[in-house]
């Protein structure tokens, strides 16, 4: 028995000490050659100098694609028969002249076969003479483990970066050898089988920003690590067979591709639609007679492994070219634009012309959202000095103007000192950072039209916040006119406040009937009676059209079962306009029940209201799909009645507004297992009027969005609820859970004599929040803003709160004679004292461990950065205010503290309200 078993140890043992050394050695090679220690290196020539093109280089060719082959590779210029096959075909099918390179080996840092100049080089000759011979010979376990650690190599932070550059490098020099011109902004495209998978990722970012040229990946199988690479890639198109393993290694070994760690390179790039994960058929293999080049294994439909790969990648390096769209959206799924603005502008509703300008509605049955209301229009360079502001075309006046309906005028801010002050303190020069150009590249909405303007003002950066001009807004009073008597001169609108980016242009209460016929777009409703109070006025067919998913396949509302809905019993409030047709297109819903100044609900016990503040905002938001609640906390108050009492029409409070995820059958990806999000923070107020339709108080909702650049096109700034979350299309309400805590507070809402125009703590907490949006639309003159644990929409916004109430606080230190005016007024210097208090009391408990931060204190108020930029500064400021950077709980701690020092706390609640979807629920946002 030991003649068998000791043979066999010393093997294992002698085995195990030959990986480790191979292990160990690995990294010399890149190391070498970063030190110039070998001959290769010596005679390689610098990145920025051109080698001279082949005489057969083609300068004009539409693709240009370089395949980097698997760990079972042995030189640059061989491949096996059935890789050589496929790119041979692959370029045939490719219309246009097309390029491919096949003579880079991947595993070598200076393209050195392992023929070539090594020290071992008659072993790797010997072991590739069997492999040519058999393949699946023994001895070429040898290639494939020293090509696996230079896998590992490339995907290792510490020696990757100067491999993947040699690689690259070596790259480079093919493509510009081949013709391939820098700066021509044409595709270049990796193809990584294995092992070539990991050095496609990371050659991607030297590549792209050496030859200016963009990139994107096709692999086959292969273990990826969370590479750099990935945020300078297009797309990353991974084919996956159904019996290769390989790639969820990767998704296993990495912590980067953990979906918990949501801000690495991998997680990001997933988010924003840029990896796509393609179905190569359920028997591929990641090696062998059935992997991804068979010819002779075919899928359920009669297609051969092969045919699948080529037209999965031939049909997407071509556009649909070599198949059909929708042959191509069947196998690859959807490979259209990386960004749900431009997806959605494909839609005909979507857009401003769709609507005529003039509308004919029934005066009687529907009401403009505001007065004045328009589109902005970006002013021509040339145009900016006359305009000082945006153009504006008018779709709705007051009385004495509605001749200006149609025309298109000026909108500028008002000469007045207060208003230019804070309108220069955010007029910026524009110069997008490569941080801004490499987050519009990959598919984040930037102000790409303000590029290089100089003294961009807030209403240029507002209209110019998206690609086409189809911002849509409400102007606030006061509003004043002035036509010039010139003919050729344009009237003039002159505003104090930030326009209110609204969704439709009339709004009316209606109940739904129910479809027109079975899934149809138009549907019978039944209008508002005022007289009777019943929904019995004049019944009408009006138009939902169907909304078109988000990139993850998630549509933002649905219309079907709408009828059914709990909340059709009290009505809806619909937004929108008429079409061409005179039909009337809803875009936009809002339930009556929501809106109504008439809670559900009212707690007057102190503990019962804390407790529901606490678990039962977030309580059990499953159950209670599709409806909503309205809970009013007043624990000072005797009863409900005098609880109610205190909400009158005119009132202005402020609203704390964090909306959770979705989870379900389709949850989405920033889900984290389906069962963490952590959600948006935002501040906005309501104000309680008087609706015309009804002749009850509702709450008129407008959100104070401190949001980053992002997919959606969202432009942060004012935005009423029609527009942030009722759209069907670009809203919220109809597939995320939502929460708005609104807190009265007498000391904080109503104003102060003591302040310039005699303005209030939550005056001056819009007016920041006005500032902060506005710089937020320009990046301070970087064009972009991003997420970190210091800097983000929970953060900035309490900011400009906590900012607000020490503002008044400093006023009163430092200035004498302010103090000795408050002591003749009693009633103003108690309120006033309640509100230091309260000021106090938020510092505590935003600011947990003591100190402010220095940039809440002193009023620096620095935007959001990308999570790169002083990874350690900016976690370290995140945990000083660490109870405002998770949204639900910033909102907790805030309503908390309102409420401890008096306040009234009415919390509104949605859960995934309007039509039904089966395959969606709403999820809390973490920690609740």
């Amino acid at each position: 028995m030991d003649l068998v078993i000791n043979p066999l140890f010393s093997l294992l043992f002698w085995g195990l000490i030959l990986i480790i050394i191979m292990a160990l050695v690995s990294p010399f090679e890149a190391l070498g050659w970063w030190a110039g220690w070998n001959k290769r290196q010596l005679e390689t020539d610098a990145l920025d100098q051109s080698p001279s093109p082949e005489p057969d280089a083609q300068p004009d060719a539409d693709y240009y694609a370089v395949y980097l082959t698997g760990i079972g590779g042995f030189s640059g210029s061989w491949l096996g028969d059935r890789e050589a096959l496929f790119l041979d075909l692959l370029a045939e099918r490719l219309p246009g002249q097309t390029v491919v390179v096949r003579d880079v080996f991947p595993f070598s840092v200076s393209n050195n076969p392992l023929n070539g100049e090594r020290l071992l080089t008659r072993l790797w000759n010997w072991i590739h003479k069997r492999q040519m011979k058999n393949s699946s010979d023994i001895f070429t376990f040898l290639i494939v483990l020293r090509n696996l650690f230079q896998v590992a190599i490339s995907s290792d932070p510490r020696y990757g970066p100067i491999n993947n550059l040699g690689v690259a490098q070596e790259i480079s020099r093919s493509l510009l050898q081949k013709g391939y011109q820098p700066g021509s902004g044409k595709t270049i495209t990796l193809i990584g089988y294995s092992g070539g998978a990991q050095v496609s990722l990371g050659v991607t970012r030297y590549l792209h920003r050496t030859l200016e040229a963009p990139v994107q990946i096709f692999t086959f199988g292969g273990v990826m690590s969370d590479d750099p690479g990935l945020d300078d890639v297009e797309h990353l198109y991974q084919l996956i067979g159904g019996k290769d393993f390989f790639p969820k290694v990767g998704a296993i070994f990495f912590a980067g591709r953990w979906p918990l760690l949501s801000y690495s390179h991998w997680n990001k790039a997933k988010s924003q639609g840029r990896i796509s994960a393609i179905d190569a058929g359920a028997n591929v293999v990641h090696t062998g007679t059935t992997d991804y080049f068979s010819q002779t294994a075919t899928l359920p439909d009669g297609q051969s492994h092969m045919d699948h790969s080529l037209e999965v990648i031939s049909g997407i390096m071509s556009d649909g070219q070599t198949t059909t769209p929708e042959r191509l959206r069947a196998i690859a799924g959807d490979v259209g634009p990386k960004n749900n603005y431009e997806r959605y502008w494909h839609l005909p509703f979507i857009r401003p012309d769709y609507y005529p300008i003039k509308q004919k509605v029934a005066a009687e049955r529907y009401r403009p959202i505001a007065t004045w209301m328009g589109r902005l229009i970006l002013p021509a360079p040339e145009e900016r000095q006359m305009v000082k502001g945006t153009l504006f075309e008018v779709y709705h006046t007051d009385e004495a103007h509605r001749h200006l309906v149609g025309q298109v005028v000026n909108l500028c801010y008002s000469d007045k000192p207060e208003v230019q002050k804070r309108i220069w303190a955010v007029t910026k020069d524009i110069h997008f950072d490569r941080q801004a150009e490499e987050s519009q590249r990959i598919g984040l909405i930037h102000p790409e039209r303000l590029n290089h303007w100089r003294l961009v003002n807030p209403l240029e950066s507002l209209a110019g916040g998206r690609p086409h001009d189809d911002v849509v807004v409400g102007l606030l009073d006061p509003v004043t006119v002035e036509e010039n008597q010139t003919a050729d001169a344009r009237p003039t609108l002159t505003i104090e406040q930030e326009p209110m980016q609204i969704s439709g242009r009339f709004y009316a209460l209606v109940q739904f009937v129910g479809p027109v016929q079975a899934d149809s777009e138009t549907f019978r409703i039944v209008h508002y009676n005022q007289e009777s109070g019943q929904f019995d006025g004049v019944e009408e067919v009006i138009c939902l059209p169907q909304v078109l998913p988000t990139l993850f396949g998630l549509p933002a509302s649905t219309s079907q079962d709408i009828e059914k809905s709990p909340l059709n019993a009290k009505g809806w409030y619909i937004y929108g306009a008429q079409n061409h047709d005179g039909v009337f297109v809803v875009q936009s819903l809002a339930p009556r029940e929501l809106l109504q100044v008439q809670p559900q609900e009212v707690i007057t016990e102190r503990k019962a209201a804390f407790t529901y503040l606490k678990k039962g905002v977030w309580g059990n938001a499953v159950a209670h799909k599709g409806n909503i609640t309205s809970v009013l906390l007043s624990p000072g108050a005797n009863n409900a009645d005098a609880a109610l009492s205190n909400w009158q029409e005119g009132d202005k409070v402020l609203l704390a507004s964090v909306y959770g995820g979705i989870t379900g059958r389709t949850p989405e990806p920033y889900a984290v297992f389906g069962r963490f999000y952590f959600g948006h923070f935002s501040y906005g107020t309501a104000d309680i009027v008087r609706e015309p339709l009804t002749g009850e108080l509702r709450f008129e909702i407008v959100y104070h969005q401190v949001y980053t650049n992002n997919i959606d096109g969202l432009i942060a700034g004012k935005l009423h609820w029609s527009r942030y979350m009722g759209d069907r299309q670009w809203g919220f309400a109809g597939f995320r859970p939502l929460a708005d805590i609104m807190v009265k507070l007498d000391a904080f809402d109503e104003p102060f004599s003591f302040t310039e125009q005699q303005r209030s703590a939550l005056e001056i907490v819009t007016r920041t929040l006005e500032t902060m949006t506005a710089r937020y639309r320009t990046g301070d003159g970087t064009g972009g803003t991003y997420v970190t644990a210091a800097n983000n929409c929970a953060q900035d916004s309490n900011q400009a709160l906590y900012g607000a109430i020490k503002f008044l606080d400093d006023s009163i230190k430092q200035q004498a004679h302010i103090k000795a005016r408050l002591r003749r007024r009693p009633e103003e210097m108690e309120r006033f004292e309640r509100l230091v208090r309260l000021g106090k009391s938020l510092r505590r408990r935003l600011l947990p461990l003591g100190s402010a931060r220095a940039d809440w204190e002193y009023q620096i108020e620095q935007l959001g950065t990308s999570l790169e930029d002083g990874i350690a500064a900016n976690l370290f400021k995140g945990a000083i205010s660490w109870r405002t950077v998770l949204p639900a709980l910033a909102a907790y701690n805030v309503s908390r503290v309102f409420l401890e020092h008096g306040a009234d706390v009415w919390a509104l609640r949605t859960n995934q309200i309007g039509g039904d979807n089966p395959d969606i629920e709403p999820l809390a946002p973490f920690p609740y």
